[in-house]
């Protein structure tokens, strides 16, 4: 055969060749969006009722592309997720929705991948990591939440739910003096928000929409600051976010947090009748971020603004809980939980009633690091120095969680939030 017939033989393997390896790209693409689409949407755009079988959906993909891929590997993990299920299921059956979530119901998939292996396809290598990828993003959004919002898992059990319950009505019952309505506010995602309202039997137009920390929980914070608490005469608003008590689904990013407390307070507005001016947004730790987010979306609406030992930004936070450099954790934050950005929330509150309450020897957020009054923070957000109020005593068990009547400085305190309904 001479050179030329050669050539000419060897012409059509490059456009073949071409045409495949676009194929692959093409075709890997396709998986690993369709591997990070059933992470980001099927929480959000499942029904309600099925919402918590969206991590399933989501490992059942991933062990459909991976289990031929790495077999061994798999293997053991499928075989040690499927004894950790056993585990759960025999301490705690089905009555934590978290273990539910996370665990029991992802270990139906496991066990098909596992019995099913000579059916499932052999995927390219590229397919598979960038699959693998995804699904180790995913756990580690989950992973990351769980530390930055633990109340989901303190939380716990339907059992704890009903003991929760069972004190939460005794409370109500010896508060003679006040009324409770107990009402159910939709979120986004259909989701189903437990929220009450305590109103004191002399009547008051003003309100509080409370917004607890990373651990509070509805049927707590209620006892702690609407019947035990005397800084202001007002009704007062709670909720539990979702995920939480009777709160359906689950918080999957911090801006979910946002929603619920956006649901719920115009809901309060609507069923109450009440006057923006009249609701102070008060918001504890990263409460003050859901606080300051809420109402940086609703800057033509008036409503007054507390901000009780919060952060400057979410991952601001973070950092000091974090074994990372600064910049690696921030932007972790960012790409898996989502940041609440308080001190660009506070830019629209321009000529707003605010009230910004910090601790210098504050143990969870950190003065130097992400407190909202740090000076950098001050100066970015735009708030005037008179709109903060330092808290100076050092003789309380927790700078960052100790009511705010407990401090020295309860007069000074109870007079600031008055002057915000003025």
């Amino acid at each position: 055969m001479s050179v030329v017939e050669m050539e000419k033989d060897s012409q059509p393997e490059q456009p073949m060749r071409s045409k495949n390896f676009l194929h692959r790209v093409g075709t890997t693409i396709l998986f690993v969006g369709t591997s990070f689409a059933l992470s980001v949407c099927t929480p959000r755009f499942l029904p309600s009722a099925v919402k918590d079988f969206a991590p399933t959906i989501m490992w059942g993909f991933t062990c459909f592309c991976v289990r031929r891929a790495f077999k061994m590997m798999m293997t053991l993990v499928l075989i040690t997720h499927l004894l950790a299920s056993g585990a759960s299921l025999w301490s705690c059956g089905f009555s934590n929705r978290v273990a539910n979530r996370a665990l029991i119901f992802p270990s139906f998939a496991s066990l098909a991948a596992l019995l099913a292996t000579w059916r499932l396809p052999t995927m390219p290598l590229e397919r598979v990591i960038g699959v693998s990828l995804v699904q180790t993003w995913s756990i580690s959004c989950g992973l990351i939440l769980f530390a930055v919002f633990p109340a989901t898992l303190i939380s716990g059990s339907n059992w704890d739910q009903a003991k929760r319950d069972a004190r939460f009505d005794q409370v109500i019952e010896r508060a003679t003096d006040q009324r409770v309505e107990r009402f159910t506010v939709q979120s986004t995602g259909g989701v189903q928000l437990d929220a009450v309202a305590v109103m004191p039997e002399d009547p008051t137009e003003h309100w509080v929409a409370y917004f607890g920390g990373n651990a509070e929980i509805m049927e707590t914070s209620t006892e702690d600051m609407a019947f035990s608490n005397h800084l202001v005469h007002a009704n007062w608003l709670f909720h539990n976010p979702r995920g939480v008590g009777r709160s359906s689904g689950y918080v999957c990013w911090a801006n979910d947090l946002v929603d619920d407390a956006e649901a719920v307070v115009w809901e309060a507005v609507r069923r109450y009748n009440i006057n923006p001016k009249n609701l102070i947004l008060w918001g504890h730790s990263i409460g003050g971020g859901v606080a300051a987010a809420l109402a940086g979306r609703y800057s033509d609406f008036p409503f007054p603004v507390l901000l009780d030992r919060t952060f400057s930004r979410l991952s601001d936070a973070a950092v000091s809980f974090s074994p990372f450099p600064a910049t690696v954790t921030r932007g972790a934050i960012k790409v898996t939980t989502g940041d609440l950005n308080v001190v660009k929330s506070c830019r629209s509150l321009k000529g707003r009633n605010v009230l910004v309450i910090f601790h210098r020897s504050d143990e969870i957020i950190r003065f130097n690091i992400s407190s909202i009054a740090r000076p950098t923070a001050v100066k970015k957000s735009g708030l005037n120095k008179s709109s903060f109020l330092e808290l100076q005593s050092t003789f309380v068990p927790s700078p960052h969680n100790t009511p705010l009547d407990y401090f020295p400085e309860v007069t000074q305190i109870q007079r600031r939030i008055i002057q915000l309904y003025e």
